[in-house]
């Protein structure tokens, strides 16, 4: 009932005075030029959790990333390197050399094929989005302040059409992307994950077999961008399920249907998003809902708001925020953030980021986090850390 809800209301803004073509414009096509690039970046980050006394990241990374374009073709490629100490403490992994995004694009004049492993942003959103479900979460870290920060490129294939009407979108993910379990003993491994563990052999890994897909098509009217999305495949979150003497993650297969909108507005930008998905995991069905504002001062200031509501009850209900202003002629941003549910459990982070020269970047900040033993935010509440980062980027 829902997804036909859903397409109801996408019509019914294609009824009043609809007239796509008012605002749709293509430029012509310039041909491109050879070139190439090639950077990265140095980086050293560490967090310390005052409650334990411990370091939960002592990190140094290395990343590099390469393009090359010529007429059509587009290729990109990144990977990284880094050394933690910090998990020696739970016996976790200290060392990773991963390769990132990697992909290559086709590009004509209406239709763009994109293939590789990649990240892949849908919503309008800033803070709470429903359909942002392409790509898994990064188990080693979970809260993140930038969303891109916390979730991990998958293998896809991604094909754009623009048309005089709409521009769909269609995405293939040929192996099946799901979050993984945190590492055992790990400050972000939840307290039932373990207690099931000290009791019972839990097998980390159990990743699903099958495919994904997603789909979506969107339009721009007179300020308003409005668009229908689907996805079907996986729930990012296992069910742990008994067998055989030990427990097995298992991933559901869901579907989910969405819709968003964003309208600029003189000051601002009003942003919306609703989301239903259905499956086994989600019982008769999971509805959220997202109404959010944000707005920028001066190219300086900045503020945004989001409200959000859910079928379930107070863990799916609450606010997210974050308010920053620019000083030092826009070297340094400062400013607080936060998530905060209906259980009275959430995170409130103070941050500030200084860019010095060409390259350096210097990043500190604090992160709190609060809620009840027995909430999803509060679980982690020995986790509160000051942290600190440097970069170099070339």
């Amino acid at each position: 009932m829902i997804k036909y809800l859903i397409i109801i209301i996408f019509i019914s803004f294609s009824a009043y005075g609809f007239d796509p073509l008012a605002d749709f414009q293509f430029a012509p096509e310039q041909p491109k030029e050879k070139e190439s690039r090639f950077g990265g970046y140095l980086e050293y980050s560490a967090r310390y959790a005052p409650k334990s006394g411990k370091l939960i990241q002592n990190r140094g990374k290395v990343f590099l990333e390469a393009d090359y374009e010529k007429e059509r073709l587009f290729f990109y490629a990144s990977a990284y390197a880094y050394y933690d100490s910090a998990p020696e403490d739970w016996q976790g992994d200290t060392e990773i050399l991963r390769l990132y995004e990697a992909y290559a694009r086709y590009n004509t004049e209406r239709l763009d094929i994109t293939a590789g492993n990649m990240m892949l942003r849908w919503g309008t959103g800033d803070g709470i989005n429903p359909m942002d479900i392409l790509n898994p979460r990064d188990y080693l870290n979970p809260v993140a302040g930038a969303r891109t920060d916390s979730r991990l490129p998958a293998t896809m294939v991604q094909t754009v059409y623009a048309g005089d009407f709409f521009t769909a979108e269609a995405v293939f993910i040929p192996f099946a992307e799901v979050n993984e379990l945190p590492e055992q003993g790990s400050p972000w491994e939840n307290r039932s994950l373990n207690e099931l563990r000290r009791n019972v052999p839990v097998e980390s890994e159990n990743k699903p077999d099958g495919t994904e897909g997603a789909a979506r098509i969107y339009t721009t009217y007179n300020g308003w961008d409005a668009a229908l999305l689907y996805y079907g495949g996986y729930a990012d979150e296992p069910l742990l399920k008994y067998r055989n003497g030990s427990i097995l993650p298992v991933y559901e297969r869901i579907k989910a249907y969405g819709f968003n909108f964003a309208k600029g507005l003189s000051n601002g930008t009003l942003r919306g998003e609703l989301a239903h998905k259905e499956g086994s995991f989600y019982g008769s069905g999971y509805t959220i809902g997202v109404i959010g504002f944000d707005r920028n001062f001066d190219n300086d200031g900045y503020l945004n708001i989001q409200l959000f509501t859910d079928s379930e009850g107070k863990e799916g209900r609450g606010f997210t925020y974050e308010a920053s202003d620019k000083y030092f002629n826009g070297d340094l941003k400062a400013g607080f953030r936060g998530t905060h549910y209906g259980d009275d459990s959430g995170g409130f982070e103070v941050f500030s980021e200084y860019y010095y020269a060409d390259g350096f970047t210097l990043k500190s900040g604090v992160m709190l986090i609060y809620g009840k033993p027995s909430t999803v935010w509060g679980q982690y509440s020995d986790n509160d850390y000051v942290y600190t980062e440097f970069k170099f980027s070339f």
